[in-house]
């Protein structure tokens, strides 16, 4: 629970800045649900290593690059780490969240969240990914059409 209260002060810290320096708005900003955790493989690794340390200096780095690892990753598959595609399209990983009614909330929120951005979402199975601490960003690569005129952002506006 604490990592998610870190988390959520780190979140709302990066939307202040984004909406002071780029003037977004809350109606810019689609929200969804998300468990972090801190205990990713490098964590437990780390914290291992922390336990046969003697108490000195260098255990006391050790112990505040733990501490910093406190940064956290998602517990599940993380819809906001897709794939955006032509047309409105978005891949998002599935995220298997807590299920209520017979239905994913996370599913949920995260479709209506996408749908006020234009966007419909196919969910896909990427936990083999997502257990290698990525999700589907990390896993796909895609062609684009940069040098169209329909995708040169910097020359509108």
């Amino acid at each position: 629970m604490d990592t998610n209260r870190i988390s959520g002060r780190r979140i709302a810290a990066n939307i202040d800045v984004l909406k002071r320096e780029a003037g977004l708005t809350d109606g810019d900003i689609a929200r969804v649900p998300m468990l972090y955790t801190a205990r990713t493989i490098d964590y437990l690794i780390a914290k291992t290593a922390i336990t046969g340390m003697e108490p000195g200096p260098a255990r006391d780095k050790a112990i505040a690059e733990l501490d910093a690892m406190r940064k956290a990753g998602a517990e599940t598959p993380n819809p906001v780490n897709g794939l955006v595609l032509a047309g409105g399209e978005y891949v998002a990983p599935r995220p298997y969240g807590p299920v209520v009614g017979g239905k994913d909330v996370f599913m949920t929120s995260t479709t209506k969240a996408f749908a006020l951005t234009g966007h419909h979402v196919t969910y896909i199975n990427d936990l083999v990914t997502h257990f290698s601490e990525g999700e589907i960003h990390c896993a796909t690569n895609i062609l684009r059409d940069v040098f169209s005129s329909d995708s040169r952002w910097w020359q509108h506006g």
